[in-house]
């Protein structure tokens, strides 16, 4: 268990920090720092946190599609998709936001909230799990909901490092 968090980490982190160099603030986000409900480290959290609703649903919705149309190969296309757009987004909000390092790490917790709650329900279901009927192998299901507990869990701990790295670079407008 153990390995499978240490791989995870080593391959996530360095695609942030990569990511984090090349990303520019998008003109809707430089235009969304300019708004005043934008400074409100509340509103902006809800901003993440359901930034990151929409985007779970959304790739979740086209995995469902690709089960329907059974493309192969698609849906390691869509969960490398599902990772990009997560970073971009974390880093535009990031490299975006002003307030002070206290606010910002409540933006953080705020916006991954929404993965620490999904987390939460996961693991619940995974301890409270029973066959359906006598003799049922309960291992896939069980194998299932850990898998999305740990995934759950590893975007909760993306979403807060990296809108705690970047800095505000909306200084250029």
């Amino acid at each position: 268990m153990m390995i499978f968090f240490f791989v995870i980490v080593m391959v996530m982190v360095p695609i942030m920090f990569g990511m984090v160099k090349f990303v520019k603030p998008s003109s809707a986000f430089k235009y969304l720092s300019q708004q005043l409900w934008f400074q409100s480290y509340w509103k902006t959290g809800l901003l993440v946190f359901a930034g990151n609703l929409i985007l779970l649903f959304g790739i979740s919705g086209l995995f469902m599609l690709n089960i329907m149309l059974n493309i192969p190969f698609l849906h390691w296309l869509l969960a490398i998709l599902g990772i990009v757009i997560s970073f971009w987004f974390w880093i535009q909000i990031g490299k975006t936001w002003s307030g002070a390092y206290r606010s910002r790490i409540w933006v953080a917790n705020i916006g991954a909230l929404f993965y620490w709650l999904l987390c939460g329900i996961l693991l619940y279901s995974l301890f409270t799990l029973k066959p359906q009927f006598p003799g049922d192998d309960t291992f896939m299901v069980a194998f299932g909901y850990f898998l999305g507990a740990s995934i759950s869990f590893m975007a909760a701990i993306m979403c807060i490092l990296t809108i705690l790295y970047c800095k505000k670079e909306v200084s250029e407008v």
